[in-house]
C-alpha cells in the first residue's frame, strides 16, 4: 500500500471474531527520499459487505507510527517522528480473497527529534495533518 505517514509499505494483519484486526507494516520512502516507517495498528470493523458476506466493510483505525527521515542533502539533518493516527476507512472487496482498503484520518504528533538538534531537516510531518492510505490486500483465509 501507500499512505501518509506509512509511506510505500507492506504488512500483515490478523483479524479476530470478524470485528477486530491487529497489524504491522514496514514502509519505505518516496522516490529520492531516504525515509522509513514502522506502523502498528488496531482496527475495529463494523457493517457487512453486501456482495461478499464474509467480511465487514467499514472500520475505525488507530495507528502508532515511527517515521525516520534520513538527510537527503549534506546540508540537512536526520529527523525522526512518532505519531498517532485516528482514521475511518472502507474495504472494497473484489472477491472473497482480494480487495482495496481506503482510509482517511488525522495525525497527532507525539514525539519529534532532529539530529543534530540544531540542524535543519526536511519536515515530512507537520503538526495535526490529515492522513490518507490506500492498500491492496490478499486474505490468506476467509472467515
Amino acid at each position: 500500500g501507500m499512505g501518509f505517514p506509512e509511506l510505500i509499505h507492506v504488512g500483515a494483519q490478523a483479524n479476530f471474531a470478524q470485528k477486530h484486526g491487529i497489524g504491522i507494516t514496514l514502509g519505505n520512502g518516496f522516490v529520492g527520499r531516504k525515509m522509513y516507517s514502522l506502523n502498528l495498528e488496531y482496527e475495529r470493523f463494523f457493517g457487512k459487505s453486501k456482495k461478499h458476506d464474509y467480511s465487514s466493510t467499514w472500520y475505525l483505525a488507530s495507528r502508532l507510527s515511527y517515521v525516520y527521515n534520513e538527510k537527503s542533502d549534506s546540508d540537512l539533518a536526520d529527523r525522526e517522528h512518532i505519531v498517532a493516527v485516528i482514521a475511518v476507512g472502507r474495504d472494497f472487496n473484489f472477491s472473497s480473497k482480494t480487495g482495496l482498503s481506503l482510509d482517511f484520518g488525522y495525525l497527532f504528533p507525539i514525539y519529534e527529534r532532529t539530529m543534530p538538534e540544531d540542524g535543519v531537516a526536511f519536515r515530512y510531518i507537520h503538526e495535526h495533518s490529515p492522513t490518507l492510505r490506500l492498500q491492496l490486500f490478499y486474505r490468506l483465509k476467509t472467515q
